[in-house]
């Protein structure tokens, strides 16, 4: 029993030196690495996503003050129509005479 505890530990030994080793040279990126999207893809998702939601909220401002616009140009043309037949003499107009009245 003692010399299976004795193995034991230069085996847990010689693991955790490899492991160390590893870690100082840089090399655990494939031993170690993440499993999934890398971090650099992750980012790049990530931008793309708010790159879209920034487009989208760029073209709903846009559309609001162009429906901003429309509206004020509407509202000056009927203000301008009435203003030009607010005074308008209908006396002058002409009216149809019935033939079978005269």
């Amino acid at each position: 029993m003692h010399y299976e505890i004795s193995v034991l530990k230069r085996a847990m030994s010689a693991l955790i030196l490899t492991i160390a080793l590893l870690l100082g040279t840089g090399m655990t990126e494939g031993v170690l690495g993440q499993k999934g999207a890398k971090p650099e893809k992750h980012v790049a998702k990530t931008e793309h996503k708010m790159e879209g939601s920034a487009l989208k909220t760029h073209q709903k401002e846009e559309r609001v003050a162009l429906k901003t616009h429309q509206r004020s140009e509407r509202q000056t043309f009927k203000q301008s129509w009435r203003s030009g037949h607010k005074n308008f003499d209908h006396s002058a107009r002409k009216r149809c005479i019935n033939r079978a009245s005269l």
